[in-house]
């Protein structure tokens, strides 16, 4: 999913989701997503392309609080949330390693973190972009989702950590009265039934079976 089943169709419909719950208030904690792609392009060999990518991207973000990175590493989906208020980064794994393991995952997310940081540190003073005085660590989230190790739930618990946050929800263990069918079955019905871009408008039909 994300790169997975069209990682723009997904932000569209939590970017959707946020302007509901937000409407009308002032000054809301959003959110923004950068694409399912940005470790790659993290690991661009062109810096200069890799820059601009990242600074398109915070510029794009400058009004918003919350900055998601949707990470893929070896097939396994995790998450890194960038506080542009209170500056701090924290990694979500729904798979955490068994004890004495390296997690490779939370490399990867150091990783984006430190090219991103860097771009932010070479625009002071050139354009005004928020950032932070310090470089704070990145933090391993204990308390988040956590998946079975069988299952291939990784994406749908990296939407479902994202929804929280769109949805001004602390971020637990708990997927508040859901599970990870549920909010698959949540996802494709709103695939299907979105007004604008579902899919119900190519094939002429509702879904209502979900």
């Amino acid at each position: 999913m994300l790169k997975f089943c069209g990682d723009r169709r997904i932000f569209d419909t939590l970017n959707d989701e946020q302007e509901r719950i937000n409407e009308g208030v002032d000054a809301a904690d959003k959110s923004f997503f950068f694409s399912s792609i940005c470790l790659d392009m993290m690991k661009n060999n062109n810096v200069r392309s890799r820059n601009r990518y990242v600074l398109d991207n915070l510029r794009a973000a400058k009004l918003f609080r919350y900055v998601h990175f949707p990470l893929c590493k070896d097939a396994h989906w995790t998450l890194v949330v960038y506080d542009t208020e209170d500056g701090s980064w924290k990694h979500f794994n729904s798979m955490w390693p068994r004890s004495g393991i390296l997690d490779v995952h939370y490399n990867e997310a150091l990783y984006l973190k430190n090219i991103v940081s860097e771009v932010q540190r070479q625009t002071i003073g050139n354009e005004s972009i928020d950032t932070q005085d310090c470089d704070p660590p990145l933090e391993s989230v204990v308390d988040c989702p956590q998946q079975r190790p069988e299952s291939l739930d990784c994406a749908i618990l990296v939407c479902a950590v994202m929804r929280q946050y769109v949805r001004h929800v602390e971020v637990g263990r708990s997927l508040h009265g859901g599970n990870c069918s549920v909010l698959r079955a949540i996802m494709v019905k709103s695939f299907v039934n979105d007004e604008v871009r579902g899919l119900k408008n190519d094939v002429g039909g509702e879904c209502t079976h979900m």
